[in-house]
């Protein structure tokens, strides 16, 4: 496991006096049960899924003349969990997840993935409480970008 402060690095944000924040949005539901001084990140992740679709529709709604079905399809596919649980991959977020011993032994694919994608919302969710929507969405929009610039291409081809 790797110290939060790379992480900051990494994400271009530092939690000043939030560390704690940051390590809650890396803590998966089992390693809060198996040590109960701490919180695990599913509101985190509920928050961050929200800010991710807003952020994504936002963008969706001002560069696509399509109508409502046309456009959901398009944030969905952004936004399904396969693709943010591949953008925290490429983040290398696995290494900073604090997960409890059963699921560390989970070598199952749909569930690492699963872990990542809520790993990745839960670190948006507390970023757009430390930092703010428009701090949220240039994250989101920097670390999503190439599958955000393949909606143009899908749009304009």
């Amino acid at each position: 496991m790797k110290d939060l402060s790379i992480l900051e690095e990494i994400i271009g944000i530092d939690f000043k006096n939030q560390k704690d924040l940051l390590k809650n949005a890396f803590t998966h539901s089992t390693y809060a049960n198996e040590n109960r001084n701490c919180e695990h990140n599913e509101r985190l992740e509920f928050l961050g899924d929200a800010v991710l679709g807003l952020v994504i529709a936002e963008y969706c709604f001002i560069n696509f003349p399509e109508r409502e079905g046309e456009l959901t399809e398009k944030r969905k596919s952004v936004v399904k969990n396969e693709i943010v649980a591949q953008v925290a991959e490429e983040m290398g977020l696995e290494d900073f997840l604090f997960i409890g011993k059963g699921e560390y032994e989970n070598k199952e694919e749909k569930a690492r993935q699963k872990r990542l994608g809520n790993a990745l919302e839960a670190l948006i969710g507390a970023i757009f409480l430390h930092e703010g929507y428009n701090i949220a969405k240039k994250f989101i929009m920097s670390f999503f970008s190439k599958y955000i610039e393949s909606l143009s291409k899908e749009y304009y081809d």
